[in-house]
């Protein structure tokens, strides 16, 4: 009876903390994001593209609350807390696939609120579109989740779930890139495995990919969208910056805006809560699936960072739960390291 007693006390615990770090977040991201926004004219397709096929999230928000309430920061903070549970329970199935130690867990739902106060409540240049963030978190989580299952239908569905996400906002293919990783590095470790075996690991993360691009195309075409305009002009070339008017290839505009504005290199070191500096230490402690993520998550980086802005934060969403991890990992090994430096004292 007194196990079950204290079992049930830690769960509350937690969730009061779970709850705790939500309110904070939900509380600072509603405060700092600019209103009004364009959320109405995106949920009726009357954005500019290609904004314009990035509708899923807009559309349902539209339909659920109405367009008096859509673009207000009391929406906003109800969405965010809303979305937080579903987000850290997933985050946790998440650090298990990632093999994540039961030490670095402890770290884990502290270490996400860190990243995600970085990414969108510090940070003093920044342009938010929340309609998308936290929406683009959750179906991130879920579909990595569903294309990682050993049971091939469930993963199947998780292709599914990619191709439909897609309507949302194009960067879930970063899961589809995440999951790959992970497969890979399962089909690595095995000593013996049939073509068999490796058509069944694979054919979700194909159907997932085929999925992606296919849905893609057709909202290119059902919304008269120029699929150019994804590779060239006002993604790639842009006064971004300084503000000065100056105009240029939009990789190398942000690099001077990092070097001679403050404002945006803060922005660069917010990214991850400084995974720049700790990823690199942490990247041999990890697991072999999380390295794995790590070093494939170079494919969807290289197209982010020159076509798009390098210092826009919002666009890592996907890449949120697996820094989290990592600085879990960091912080693990510092508290491991001080509890045998005070053993040796």
């Amino acid at each position: 009876m007194n196990r079950l007693a204290r079992f049930s006390l830690a769960r509350l615990q937690y969730a009061t903390f779970v709850f705790i770090c939500g309110l904070i977040f939900s509380l600072t991201y509603a405060v700092h994001s600019t209103f009004p926004m364009m959320t109405a004219d995106i949920a009726q397709f009357k954005s500019w593209w290609p904004q314009r096929p990035r509708v899923l999230s807009a559309f349902l928000a539209y339909h659920l609350v109405g367009p008096e309430w859509l673009d207000t920061r009391g929406f906003c903070f109800a969405m965010t807390l809303l979305l937080w549970f579903p987000c850290v329970a997933l985050l946790s199935s998440f650090a298990h696939a990632l093999r994540l130690s039961d030490t670095a867990r402890q770290f884990l739902l502290p270490c996400f609120t860190l990243i995600m106060l970085a990414h969108y409540s510090l940070p003093n240049t920044l342009n938010y579109y929340f309609i998308y963030d936290i929406p683009a978190l959750l179906l991130y989580l879920i579909a990595v989740i569903l294309l990682i299952d050993s049971r091939p239908p469930v993963a199947i569905m998780g292709a599914l779930c990619v191709t439909i996400f897609v309507i949302n906002r194009e960067t879930i293919v970063v899961a589809v890139v995440h999951a790959f990783a992970i497969r890979i590095a399962d089909l690595r470790a095995e000593k013996e495995h049939s073509l068999r075996s490796i058509s069944i690991s694979l054919l979700p993360i194909a159907l997932a990919t085929i999925g992606t691009v296919a849905m893609r195309e057709a909202l290119v075409w059902a919304l008269n969208g120029d699929a150019s305009a994804m590779i060239n002009g006002q993604n790639l070339y842009d006064t971004i910056g300084m503000g000065d008017g100056k105009t240029g290839i939009r990789l190398f505009v942000n690099l001077r805006a990092i070097v001679l504005s403050w404002a945006h290199l803060q922005q660069l070191l917010c990214i991850g809560f400084g995974a720049l500096i700790y990823l690199p230490v942490v990247f041999p402690n990890l697991s072999r699936r999380a390295r794995y993520v790590v070093l494939l998550s170079v494919i969807p980086l290289v197209p982010a960072v020159t076509l798009g802005n390098l210092t826009e934060i919002r666009a890592f969403t996907e890449f949120v739960p697996l820094m989290a991890c990592a600085l879990a990992t960091c912080a693990s090994s510092l508290a491991s390291g001080f509890q045998a430096t005070a053993k040796q004292k």
